[in-house]
């Protein structure tokens, strides 16, 4: 049986409105990171995660030495991965943080997690395991 989600949309209260290119752009590089997961062997659980006004953008499962574990995945389109690291401060890590708890709550709170970030630049993709760690 697939997990259930809070209550969740990929797309915004705006959505009657065209994209912006800026938009655009984001949605590609979710679609490549999505397709970087799982040639990897990941299996996507969700994309666009919302949870009020904090969101992640993919919920994938991965197995490791342990066993299976959920990653939560934040996706950056950005010129320089330097760049992508920096954008993700405290206060987006915590929403990030916030929306996975409730995806658990829902989901199995006793389940293993790690946050990860997918960089999509102008010199390729790359993907940071454990990019961060709640406090």
């Amino acid at each position: 049986m697939p997990p259930k989600t809070p209550k969740s949309s990929t797309t915004s209260p705006k959505s009657n409105k065209p994209r912006t290119r800026q938009q655009q752009r984001g949605d590609e590089a979710e679609v490549r990171a999505a397709q970087l997961l799982t040639d990897a062997g990941l299996r996507i659980l969700h994309r666009n995660l919302r949870q009020g006004r904090d969101e992640v953008d993919l919920v994938v499962e991965a197995v490791d030495a342990l066993g299976p574990l959920v990653v939560f995945v934040e996706v950056r389109r950005r010129p320089a991965r330097a760049d992508a690291l920096e954008s993700i401060n405290a206060a987006k890590q915590r929403r990030i943080i916030r929306a996975a708890g409730a995806w658990l709550a829902i989901n199995g709170p006793n389940r293993r997690c790690r946050f990860d970030v997918v960089v999509v630049g102008d010199s390729g993709i790359s993907h940071l395991v454990d990019a961060f760690r709640p406090a």
